[in-house]
């Protein structure tokens, strides 16, 4: 039965996010769909509804990382916590946890890459254009507006050039910063 929900949860990854949109857009529909409320067509709601998409999409591979990051860890040391009277949870967070923070850390870059890569499900559900009063616009979508353009606007490579420069640096800074703090304490640890 594990098995069964690990297919269940990582299946979503393995999909178009043309399908995913195209799904999405079909269930919350608010004419044939399960929602009676336009989520896509409101300002409140249109970025959070993609939101959650992206989320229900992409949620295998943290969940694969984290997986086998828990079966890697010996047994051995688990049930010499047990012996000794530890509970389930002080074993989760005093033994598992320091042992998986390598991989939370590389999920945590991962998807604070990915989420600036965040133009497909946009684009997959609203075209070039960001949804109601730019609600739906993320510097992805503004980078493709800009340099490609979109209807009767042309592209200015110009700008469309400054916005890739600030989602590099955005990703950068971001980036560097975690490792900064993560190689802190690894060199804390190992004293």
């Amino acid at each position: 039965m594990t098995s069964f929900y690990r297919t269940l949860l990582f299946i979503p990854t393995t999909l178009s996010v043309v399908i995913v949109g195209f799904i999405w857009r079909i269930i919350i529909s608010p004419l044939w769909g399960i929602v009676d409320y336009p989520l896509l067509g409101e300002k409140l709601t249109a970025l959070p509804t993609i939101t959650l998409m992206s989320v229900w999409q992409y949620l295998g591979i943290p969940m694969v990382f984290l997986y086998s990051a828990l079966l890697s860890i010996p047994s051995n040391i688990i049930e010499a916590a047990q012996v000794d009277g530890a509970s389930d949870i002080r074993i989760f967070f005093r033994i598992k946890m320091p042992l998986i923070a390598p991989q939370i850390g590389i999920i945590t870059i991962l998807t604070f890459i990915w989420v600036f890569n965040a133009f497909d499900i946009i684009y997959a559900l609203n075209g070039g254009m960001p949804g109601p009063d730019y609600a739906t616009d993320v510097l992805g979508t503004m980078f493709y507006r800009t340099f490609f353009g979109w209807g009767a606007d042309l592209g200015n490579q110009n700008l469309g050039a400054a916005t890739a420069t600030v989602i590099f640096f955005i990703i950068l800074l971001g980036t560097a910063a975690y490792f900064a703090v993560v190689q802190r304490r690894l060199k804390v640890s190992q004293l």
